[in-house]
């Protein structure tokens, strides 16, 4: 007798644990469809949102006076113009400043004259480049960044062979006067040129120093077309109403700072103030050296890429380059 009710018990209890069980299903169920299917995804976006976080801006990032009449001492109109959250170096006609936007974040530096500005290129091509730090070192050369195109076929060029147009003093040192380029020139009474242009034309202006790359960004006030929709560091160098320059590198690929695309870029240095602006050489090329510092974190798998050329700043004592 003892052991049939015992059995019975035990038969009990495990009805009563699978009548529980079912019953915590059915409530997870009830509980899972009142939750509305957005919040899924809203936690979904939250999150990749937190996984990719673009650049915030910090409490202290203000911009500046919006006077346009400094005081003595002062930064001009156009330095006022622009935000900044660092700036990282300032000299006799140089100021180097970390900058950001809601999509991008950058070195600029500032520079009062441009016929400080020069290329420096390679003795010879065909082989290997230098790399920005080496070429700079070549004429002592206190700022730079990077220059003109090369072959790079699959990204494996060895930076030797430049393509478009190199003008070193005036002179040809690649392509030639009947060729027509996407440049960078500079004339000797410090005008930046962009667009597309022949060497003829760049001879008839004067010019003493030219390099090859683009599209053009900026001519004469006016965004031009541009393509390329990808987000990738840049290089950019444009020159405002006032004859300064500025040399502007945009990081990319990398958490937190993916790049800009070229109507993006267009856009940033018209912001600036250029009026005349021109896209250099990017991707895993883009740098910028000051004083034997690298300022920005180029993303090439091997470290500095080497190049053909690039576009350097003498110190503010020697006035020119000899």
């Amino acid at each position: 007798m003892n052991k049939k009710r015992r059995k019975r018990s035990y038969v009990g209890v495990v009805l009563l644990s699978l009548f529980a069980a079912g019953g915590i299903i059915a409530l997870s169920r009830y509980l899972a469809s009142t939750v509305p299917a957005q919040s899924h995804e809203r936690s979904a976006a939250a999150a990749r949102s937190e996984s990719v976080e673009l650049w915030t801006e910090p409490e202290h990032f203000e911009a500046e006076s919006e006077s346009t009449a400094p005081e003595e001492g002062g930064e001009t109109e156009a330095e006022q113009s622009f935000a900044y959250d660092e700036l990282l170096a300032e000299e006799e006609g140089l100021k180097v400043y970390r900058i950001h936007g809601k999509d991008y974040r950058a070195i600029l530096a500032v520079i009062d004259d441009a016929r400080r500005l020069y290329v420096e290129t390679l003795d010879g091509y065909g082989g290997y480049g230098l790399t920005l730090e080496q070429l700079m070192a070549k004429k002592g050369a206190i700022l730079g960044c990077n220059g003109g195109g090369f072959e790079d076929l699959n990204g494996e060029g060895t930076g030797g062979t430049p393509t478009g147009i190199i003008m070193v003093d005036g002179e040809y040192r690649w392509g030639g006067r009947y060729g027509e380029y996407d440049c960078l020139a500079l004339t000797a009474d410090g005008r930046l040129i962009t667009g597309r242009r022949t060497g003829e034309y760049l001879e008839s202006q004067n010019t003493l120093y030219a390099i090859c790359y683009g599209p053009a960004l900026l001519v004469d006030g006016q965004i031009q077309e541009v393509y390329a929709t990808q987000l990738e560091p840049r290089t950019a160098i444009g020159q405002r109403e006032n004859g300064q320059i500025l040399m502007l590198i945009i990081e990319g690929r990398q958490v937190g700072a993916l790049g800009v695309d070229l109507v993006r870029l267009a856009e940033i240095m018209q912001e600036l103030g250029a009026v005349n602006a021109t896209n250099l050489d990017g991707g895993a090329s883009s740098a910028i050296f000051y004083r034997g510092e690298l300022l920005n974190r180029p993303n090439g798998r091997g470290g500095m890429r080497p190049m053909p050329s690039s576009l350097l700043l003498a110190p503010a004592k020697e006035g020119s380059v000899e």
